[in-house]
Order: structure tokens, then C-alpha cells, then sequence
């Protein structure tokens, strides 16, 4: 029985309702226990993992491995509850102060797990129109005594709560990538008060799937994007009731038909056991060889690969264009010809700034062999990313 075999029986015993296999109660040993610690801690689902593991019997009460699933438990629980908390005082306010908003991500989607502190998140993210961002900021700060840290990025500002809960707050869900931002630019477009009257808005669910598939995309040409927004996808869709020729039409429009029928095939192998074929094997090998949200090393790589060089990707990095700097210094959108003194202010600030990591986007992807390179740009080919 090997690792991965014990890992995903785990996650369909607690995702799917079943009972794990025999052979895999029987194969985790103190030993698989740890492992199993590991690998699911690295890929945020240990509190996942670890209600499967006390449901069977597994977890003892002294041996490190079972402490750790244990605490990890735990945490989850009282990061739900604290972030939950802070989640409906936000949502308060915004109705208080007549601010449209829309719920995105994990806020939305835990409530399909069996139990919601399961769908663990480092932040709550919610999206306001950018016309009303100052005044939201401003309330939060006012009402709520959130602060804000850091300077505006592409798509949100960074604000915490008194009690250090991470508040993104978009005012766009773009991804940088032209193929998909021509259509996240129009969420607003699909989105419907939850009730009459009321300030807060839900995606149709067609475009809510659409958003998450596109997300994915993403990370996965950065690298990987971890075994989470496959069950969020899985659970989505099994879930809601949504119209399957609309759905198809929103991913073909950006191009992404191809890669979604290899994601829902790849979350199905995992989830329902279906068998693996050549392609959701080459995808799997892909996100256990990244990380939560990708790779560095190997996201850096394929870009420079697919741009014609370190050279070509270096420019790309150091001169982004406008569509990009605008979102961070929105004086743009009014004084286009203020392009060059953004661009310059920019430079300072990447070169000074550890969060934006250039330095590091720039260093990065060396090591990766050139076979490995082609491997990748091969898979994007098949799932329909290159």
C-alpha cells in the first residue's frame, strides 16, 4: 500500500462518506502515520485526514504523529470559529453600510464539506466594486478596527482584524492571464443578490465553478495547485445544480474546456477511485512535485521556456504592462502617461520588498533540467494550458 493509495482512501472516507479500504487500515503503521502527517500537512488538509483517521481508529494519545493530527484538529476548529466570527461582522457591516459584496472562495464552498472548519483558509477573501473600496476600507477601519498592511496588489488590499484574522479584499478576481480576465473582469456581470433587498451577492453557480476552474489554471501553470481545489471542485459540482452547456460555454470562451475535463477526470480518480489513465497520471505526478500553490523552481521555468529565455523572462518581470500596473496604481486608468514614473516607483519598491519576491521569480527555475521543462509544457499542451 503506498502513500498516495492511503492518503486519498482517507480523503474519500471523510469527503465521500465511505469506509477506507481493509488493506489501508491495515497498512497504517506509526510509521505511514507520520508520513501521512506530512504530506497532508504540506497540502492543508491534515484536519481532513486526521477526522478519518480518529473515525477508523487510528489516532492514538502519546505517539508524536497522532499528537500532531490531533492539534492540527484542533487549530482548525479555532481558526474557523475565530475567522468565522470576524467573517459575519464584515458581512454585517457591508449590509449596515449599503456596500455590494460578493463572498468568494473558501467563505463560500465550505459549507459543502461535511463539516466547514474541514475547508481550512489563511484568509477570508471577499470582493466589493473597486468604486467602493476606499469607503470599505474605511469602514472596516472605523467599525471594525481592521488595519491595513502592505500596499495595494494586482486584485486586493491586505487588512487585519484586531484578533489577526487576514482579510483580502478584491476589488477584481483577474488572474494576469489574458485568457480568463477577460471574463473575471465581468463577475458582476453573473452575480445576484443572495435575497431581495440585500447587499450581498452570489455568483450563478455556473461562474462560481468557472471561477474556481480558472483559479486552478492559474496555479497549476505556476507549478501545481495542490490536492484542495480538487475537492472543491468535486464537492462543488456534486452539490449544486447548474446548467452544463452554460458551463461549457463560459470555459471554452477562455479557452479552459479542455483543462476543466481534465481536472473533474482527476478529482473523480481520486474521490470516486476511478481508474488512472496516462494523462490524470501525469497531472498528479505534476502536484505532488509543487506545493500548496505551486512551484517556484519549476513555475519560473516553464514561463522562461515559454517566453524564449531567461532574458525574455526577466523583461517580463521587471516591465510589466499597463493592464497589470494599473491595478496597482490605479492614477493610471485617469493619467496613462504617468506609465513610466509608476514603472520606475515599482522597480523601488520589488527591489526593497520581500512579499513581491522578484529577486526571487528572477533566480529561480535554473535548476530545473530541460527534459523535466518539456515535460511540463507537454502536460500544459494536453490539458489545454500551453
Amino acid at each position: 500500500m503506498t502513500l498516495k493509495n492511503a492518503l486519498f482512501s482517507l480523503l474519500r472516507c471523510e469527503i465521500c462518506s465511505c469506509n477506507p479500504e481493509k488493506e489501508v487500515v491495515d497498512s497504517i503503521t506509526q510509521e505511514m502515520l507520520l508520513e501521512l502527517y506530512k504530506v497532508s500537512k504540506k497540502y492543508d488538509i491534515a484536519s481532513i485526514i486526521a477526522s478519518a483517521l480518529s473515525k477508523i481508529g487510528k489516532l492514538g494519545t502519546v505517539d508524536d504523529a497522532s499528537k500532531a493530527f490531533r492539534k492540527e484538529l484542533a487549530l482548525s476548529v479555532m481558526r474557523y470559529e475565530t475567522m468565522n466570527y470576524d467573517y459575519e461582522l464584515i458581512c454585517k457591516t457591508f449590509d449596515e453600510e449599503k456596500i455590494p459584496y460578493i463572498p468568494l472562495k473558501g467563505s463560500v464552498i465550505r459549507k459543502f464539506y461535511s463539516e466547514p472548519f474541514m475547508r481550512t483558509s489563511c484568509d477570508i477573501d471577499i470582493l466589493v466594486n473597486e468604486d467602493c473600496l476606499d469607503r470599505a476600507v474605511q469602514v472596516l477601519s472605523e467599525k471594525l478596527s481592521f488595519t491595513t498592511k502592505g500596499n495595494r496588489d494586482f486584485h486586493d488590499i491586505s487588512l487585519f482584524s484586531e484578533s489577526g484574522t487576514h482579510l483580502e479584499l478584491h476589488f477584481n478576481i483577474m488572474e494576469n492571464m489574458d485568457n480568463v480576465d477577460k471574463l473575471l473582469d465581468k463577475v458582476w456581470d453573473y452575480a445576484v443578490p443572495s435575497q431581495e433587498g440585500s447587499y450581498r451577492y452570489e455568483m450563478t453557480n455556473e461562474y462560481l465553478i468557472f471561477h474556481n476552474i480558472s483559479h486552478m489554471s492559474y496555479h497549476f501553470v505556476n507549478g501545481g495547485c495542490g490536492i484542495r481545489p480538487f475537492v472543491d471542485l468535486y464537492l462543488v459540482e456534486k452539490n449544486l445544480t447548474y446548467d452544463e452547456k452554460r458551463l461549457s460555454q463560459l470555459c471554452e470562451e477562455c479557452g479552459i474546456d479542455k483543462f476543466r475535463i481534465a481536472v473533474e477526470r482527476m478529482s473523480k480518480v481520486w474521490l470516486e477511485n476511478l481508474p488512472e489513465d496516462e494523462l490524470t497520471a501525469r497531472i498528479s505526478n505534476h502536484i505532488f512535485s509543487g506545493g500548496l500553490y505551486g512551484n517556484l523552481e519549476t513555475g519560473s521555468a516553464i514561463k522562461q521556456a515559454q517566453q524564449g529565455g531567461h532574458f525574455k523572462y526577466v523583461m517580463s518581470r521587471v516591465f510589466q504592462p499597463y493592464n497589470v500596473i494599473k491595478e496597482k496604481y490605479p492614477v493610471l486608468k485617469k493619467h496613462k502617461w504617468l506609465m513610466p514614473v509608476c514603472q520606475v516607483r515599482r522597480w523601488f519598491f520589488v527591489l526593497f520588498n520581500k512579499r513581491d519576491g522578484i529577486s526571487k521569480h528572477l533566480r529561480a527555475g535554473k535548476n530545473v533540467s530541460k527534459n523535466e521543462i518539456d515535460e511540463k509544457l507537454m502536460l500544459l499542451k494536453d490539458v489545454g494550458l500551453n
